[in-house]
């Protein structure tokens, strides 16, 4: 199960609490009044049947006494009646359950979810809190207090957390979306509740804090699909064992989403993140009314390796025009402490003219001078206008209050303090870096093809001989097989003296699977927090990243030979499944490249690497394939992140009649990040076909693409399909679609439905002979039409 039935949780219209309760202190009692006071506008029931009535409302026996079908049902019972109760339930029509009940064993817990597969009933839980929709007065919890309506969507494993949590954010007077407690999280997870909260138009950012993840593709491909459309922030819980710790950092990194430390910084960077995440800057411009915080700020940014801006001369012109002779001439830009609203306004506006001022942290001391609500008021308007570019910070108590409120109101990002505004800022190039690894989608191939009959034949051979560590000689054959350069012989002493020293493993992580891990050479590499990990697959972009956060010094010569030894280790994974642990101790590198004297290998006949093991989906080479087209042969290929130039012209090359037929929109140019979305896409939901002609003059071109975007539940797909306008009605249309409807059934696809204009006579022509069924669609305009085929085998 995925996110079917998942709106009921989310945004029921009608909700009974069994074990609903009038005793003190029991758990039923507090889930139902917080009901009854949360102002929930839909039908609520409470059941138990020792009682008549409860708080004036009727109380029913059990579920067939109920006079309507719950969307959701709340269990605060004993554990062994919440399997019988999910079936009745089910049988009943109810689609959604939360268990707050406690201590199921692991037989119960399997009643339960056998109970609800007949149904797709969802069920959230057991061990948890409940869930909170501020927006419809849906309170299903036991927590302590209500939550305030907002943009923030929080899901987390830990119960006792939430309510912390939600006890903070009233006093910062910071609202939620959703609120939602997965307990032990037996049926509905992480990667549920991402597919599912990225589409809600009420969740603005999402906020995780995680104890555990199960089914890590899953969580991972939700997690990346997520984190293009949302800010995805993480808090991990415990950081031990530290192997394991740094190698959950590394699926964050490469997912897209970022992750914090404490949960007062969970809230910091979803405020940042929604009011100053299209900024690309890299450097900070301080202006500040006092040289102590413009020093506060120099250091924090000094600690935490944020570079400030360097004024540019046309800049310092006209600063120096208007601001007072003693003023600090450079970054922190000190406007001096007696500056009345005036000088603020004229120094904003000439440091938004100013290119090198492209992200401007704003903080002010309060003085004597110049009441601080008047500064604000006066400057709220400007900053408004490029609050993209602004963060601020209002240093004092009740003084600054009303000026700090000024700018709230404004949408202006606000920190209590320098240090957190930096830290603010610092977080925010950690999510634009993660965001970049996002978008990488490498193959599971390396740049150099091995020779993997060679590397077959020595793995073959130690596990036929039921041995588990290679030889010294067979390893390092098998790194030779596998690309990486080797030292001729078994003299392990460096050839190269002015070499630097390092280490290359790799490891099945017992989430996440198979890992790499780049270090430090010598003892210093044995460390367990020495280096950067990071999940396969690897292209040079990722490599060259891993080879950023390993904080060697200065970058190695050759550090593209480096990074391709990292995509060999990456192909290694890939190929032999039987690799368990390899240890490359030392590996020299210097301006002639990379050495490596040999290596440590161990196997396990458990096949534990693999692709199938890859958290991250890389890039399907086994569907490349030629394809026979008017007498020549295309090559037929999933589209890939490096093909956007070659897309964008493909698009281009429309004519605006047949984008139009396409996007359902009048033809525009589309940006880097429209165009990064159609060829940066998630192999484990989404395919994209594309015909090349390789033979074309001037280059490769992309002559057609047909696309397909299946629901997480994988029963229902989306397809479309567009041909280059100079080679249309020649038949390629067809087969591309026909490739489609191929993929799609072998990956299990249930259905593929499309919409066509109704004007598309051509489209609709191609798609009756396939199969598909044709009909108005009853939940778009008359002119759409509704396409389906269903791709199941018959009976």
């Amino acid at each position: 199960m995925t996110q079917r039935h998942l709106d009921r949780l989310r945004s029921p219209q009608s909700v009974a609490v069994f074990g609903a309760s009038d005793k003190p202190a029991r758990v039923g009692t507090t889930v139902w009044r917080n009901l009854v006071a949360g102002g929930f506008k839909g039908r609520l029931a409470p059941v138990n049947p020792r009682l008549r009535t409860l708080d004036g409302q009727t109380c029913f026996a059990d579920v067939e006494t109920l006079p309507f079908i719950p969307d959701l049902a709340v269990l605060c019972t004993p554990p062994d009646t919440v399997a019988p109760l999910v079936a009745r339930l089910g049988a009943r029509g109810t689609r959604a359950v939360a268990i707050v009940t406690a201590g199921l064993t692991p037989h119960q817990k399997q009643a339960a979810l056998d109970a609800a597969r007949p149904h797709t009933l969802r069920l959230l839980g057991p061990h948890c809190i409940g869930l909170l929709s501020p927006h419809l007065g849906l309170n299903a919890s036991f927590t302590q207090a209500n939550a305030l309506p907002g943009e923030l969507a929080l899901v987390s494993q830990s119960g006792a957390l939430l309510t912390a949590l939600l006890d903070w954010a009233n006093g910062e007077r910071i609202g939620f979306s959703h609120l939602i407690s997965l307990g032990e999280h037996m049926d509905v997870d992480f990667g549920d509740l991402l597919d599912h909260l990225v589409m809600d138009r009420r969740t603005r950012a999402i906020l995780l804090y995680i104890e555990s993840i199960t089914a890590p593709r899953k969580f991972m491909s939700a997690a990346r699909a997520a984190a293009r459309v949302k800010p995805v922030i993480v808090v991990k819980a415990g950081r031990t064992p530290a192997r394991e710790d740094m190698v959950f950092d590394a699926a964050i990194r490469r997912a897209g989403m970022l992750r914090v430390d404490t949960l007062k910084e969970l809230f910091i960077a979803a405020q940042t993140l929604a009011r100053f995440r299209d900024n690309p800057s890299r450097e900070l411009m301080v202006m500040t009314n006092g040289g102590g915080a413009g020093v506060m700020v120099a250091d924090a940014a000094g600690a935490l390796g944020v570079p400030l801006a360097q004024p540019g001369e046309r800049l310092m012109q006209r600063l120096q025009a208007l601001l007072p002779p003693n003023w600090s001439r450079g970054n922190p830009i000190d406007i001096i402490g007696d500056a009345p609203p005036q000088r603020y306004l004229d120094t904003l506006k000439a440091l938004f003219d100013a290119p090198e001022a492209g992200a401007l942290l704003f903080v002010h001391a309060p003085t004597a001078i110049a009441p601080s609500l008047a500064i604000a008021q006066a400057c709220a308007p400007l900053i408004a206008a490029n609050r993209g570019r602004v963060l601020s910070c209002w240093l004092g108590g009740e003084t600054v209050a009303p000026a700090r409120r000024a700018f709230e109101a404004a949408g202006i990002a606000g920190y209590d303090t320098p240090e957190e505004a930096v830290r603010a800022f610092a977080l925010m190039q950690t999510y634009r870096r993660n965001q970049v690894a996002l978008r990488e989608t490498p193959a599971a191939c390396a740049n150099a093809e091995p020779d993997r009959r060679r590397a077959r034949r020595i793995v073959d051979a130690a596990l036929a001989a039921h041995r588990e560590w290679l030889g010294e000689d067979e390893a390092r054959d098998l790194l030779a097989a596998c690309g990486i350069p080797v030292a001729a012989g078994p003299d392990r002493a460096p050839t190269r003296p002015l070499a630097r020293e390092l280490s290359i493993g790799a490891h099945v992580d017992p989430v996440f699977g198979p890992v790499l891990r780049l270090g430090q050479g010598g003892t210093a590499g044995e460390m367990p927090c020495d280096g950067a990990f990071a999940l396969p697959p690897l292209n040079r972009a990722l490599a060259r990243e891993v080879v950023t956060r390993a904080h060697l010094g200065p970058p190695p010569a050759q550090i593209d030979a480096l990074c391709d030894t990292l995509i060999a280790v990456a192909q290694m994974l890939a190929d032999l499944p039987e690799m368990a642990e390899l240890d490359i101790r030392p590996l020299w590198v210097d301006e002639h490249g990379v050495l490596a004297p040999g290596g440590r290998v161990r196997l396990s006949a458990q096949a534990p690497s693999g692709v199938a093991r890859f958290a991250v989906h890389p890039y399907p080479a086994d569907l490349v394939r030629t394809l026979p087209w008017q007498g020549r042969e295309l090559l037929l290929r999933p589209i890939r992140p490096e093909d956007e130039a070659q897309h964008r012209a493909f698009l281009e090359a429309a004519s605006p009649e047949d984008m139009r037929m396409r996007f359902f929109q009048a033809p525009h140019r589309l940006s880097h990040d429209e165009l990064a979305r159609l060829t940066q896409i998630d192999y484990e939901r989404e395919m994209a076909f594309i015909a090349v002609d390789e033979h074309a003059p001037g280059g490769a071109r992309t002559l057609g693409v047909v696309r397909l975007v299946r629901d997480p539940d994988n029963v229902e797909a989306e397809f479309a399909l567009m041909v280059r306008t100079d080679v249309k009605h020649q038949g390629l249309g067809r087969l591309l679609m026909q490739a489609l409807l191929d993929y799609a059934a072998a990956a299990g696809t249930q259905r593929i439905v499309g919409h066509v204009l109704r004007e598309n006579h051509a489209m609709l022509g191609l798609l009756r002979p396939l199969g598909f069924h044709l009909r108005p669609d009853d939940h778009e305009p008359s002119e759409i039409v509704h396409v389906s085929r269903d791709l199941r085998p018959a009976d």
